[in-house]
């Protein structure tokens, strides 16, 4: 009765989104009763049922919408307007879950833990990414930060959407932020932020310009990152957990 748990758990494990179909209210003959559940992949497949038909298959399709959309809805049905010969009426509620805000940290150092221990238990599902696995075995990482050790395969594969993905860049090398920098820009993504002082983003700024970037990529990285609240690892962290979660609630 309760397999969608299992499998959310799983895609949580796993950081995969997915939309939760709820009757919430219903009247008249139904096939289901309300707390009826479905659990909804992107691809549409299901787990559990909210009672079969056209009504299960409308409702498949409205909740990969959500996900699309990032948005949670709510619906009235009349199971005679959807076909069904019940002909009584429900009311669903459609939730996206493990659908929040990634953060996508390129750098285990010293700010890329701050960052880590400072964001965690906010919104943020923070994933720290680093090629050296002793900083990411580091009893300072969160339980919760899910650690990818393959830097350069996993931001080759790296996708994103200009809705809830954020990357921040602080590696040991100033080389692999500027290769990070230029692959990354030309990805869709809500932010992307650079550790560096002004100086070192004017340099970086004409050389990724020669090296074929546009006015209007450049235009979508911060750097310096984080507001002028100090220098130290903590302090930066805390400043770029402000301006994230600015950015996150208000823009």
């Amino acid at each position: 009765m309760y397999d969608w748990i299992e499998r959310l758990a799983e895609l949580h494990r796993n950081n995969i989104p997915a939309a939760l179909v709820t009757l919430i209210r219903t009247n008249g003959s139904t096939p289901r009763k309300p707390g009826a559940k479905m659990l909804v992949e992107s691809d549409g497949a299901i787990t559990g049922t909210i009672g079969g038909g056209s009504l299960e298959k409308n409702l498949i399709a409205k909740a990969q919408t959500v996900l699309s959309n990032q948005e949670n809805s709510a619906s009235l049905h009349n199971l005679a307007e959807e076909g069904q010969q019940c002909g009584g009426v429900v009311e669903c509620f459609i939730e996206v879950l493990n659908g929040g805000p990634q953060l996508y940290l390129f750098g285990a150092g010293h700010v890329g833990l701050a960052v880590c221990r400072v964001l965690a238990g906010t919104d943020f599902r923070i994933h720290l990414i680093d090629d050296r696995i002793e900083q990411l075995r580091s009893p300072e990482v969160p339980s919760q930060v899910l650690c990818h050790q393959d830097m350069e395969t996993f931001s080759t594969d790296f996708v994103g959407n200009d809705k809830n993905c954020y990357v921040a860049i602080f590696t040991h090398s100033h080389e692999l932020d500027y290769a990070l920098v230029q692959q990354l820009a030309r990805k869709p993504l809500r932010y992307l932020g650079l550790i560096g002082s002004q100086s070192k983003w004017k340099r970086m700024r004409q050389q990724l310009l020669d090296d074929g970037l546009s006015e209007k990529e450049l235009g979508r990285i911060t750097c310096p990152i984080g507001r002028k609240i100090g220098n130290g690892p903590t302090e930066v962290a805390i400043s770029l957990a402000a301006e994230l979660l600015d950015i996150h609630h208000n823009s």
